[in-house]
């Protein structure tokens, strides 16, 4: 079972920062996700315990969606 080229593809990175409830930088990292889903996913289940906001851009530091504690995840409209 080798690597097929069809099933080969680039990995997206993704910059996720998380913010404590005074919305201070408390850390950031980039990972590397199969897709958005997967790296909320992540984010959710790496974030530091006193985390009220993640926000995750594409490494060009645009922002993809963000975090609110209270209110979950709200994705950034796709305008260009």
């Amino acid at each position: 079972m080798g690597c097929n080229a069809a099933e080969t593809y680039a990995t997206p990175t993704f910059h996720v920062t998380y913010f404590n409830a005074k919305e201070k930088k408390i850390e950031e990292e980039s990972i590397f996700m199969k897709n958005l889903a997967a790296a909320k996913r992540s984010a959710s289940h790496h974030a530091p315990d006193d985390t009220r906001y993640i926000e995750i851009k594409d490494l060009m530091e645009r922002e993809l969606t963000r975090y609110d504690d209270g209110n979950g995840w709200k994705d950034t409209s796709k305008e260009v």
